[in-house]
């Protein structure tokens, strides 16, 4: 396993990024967080790293039991990949479907075309 740079984020960064995040997509009155919609329309719209940001939907078998991955293609392009099921489980809001897709943002807004570990806190 390569040892990858490590960026530690304290709980106040996390907040001020995710406030951030929440004013330039427009959804900083939202109580609830839409996470393919995030991901599918609102990052693209922001231009720059995410305007190559896409959403693929695969049968739930091609991910070998993921219920989504990230992958950086050259060029610039993010692909989340998440299965049929798991964007099932975020439009109709169960299962831990939009919880998965908040992990996958994660990784789209943190990693920056290689993979590094972000640290929050204690977590």
């Amino acid at each position: 396993m390569r040892d990858w740079p490590v960026k530690r984020l304290s709980r106040s960064e996390i907040w001020r990024d995710s406030l951030d995040l929440r004013r330039s997509t427009g959804i900083h009155g939202q109580s609830q967080i839409d996470f393919l919609d995030l991901l599918r329309n609102r990052l693209p719209k922001l231009g720059g790293r995410f305007s190559k940001l896409e959403v693929v939907v695969q049968e739930d078998d091609q991910l070998h039991g993921l219920p989504a991955l990230t992958r950086y293609v050259r060029g610039g392009t993010i692909r989340v990949f998440v299965t049929k099921t798991t964007e099932r489980d975020a439009i109709l809001g169960i299962n831990g479907g939009q919880e998965i897709l908040g992990h996958e943002l994660g990784h789209v807004r943190y990693h920056e075309g290689e993979p590094k570990a972000y640290l929050a806190g204690d977590f």
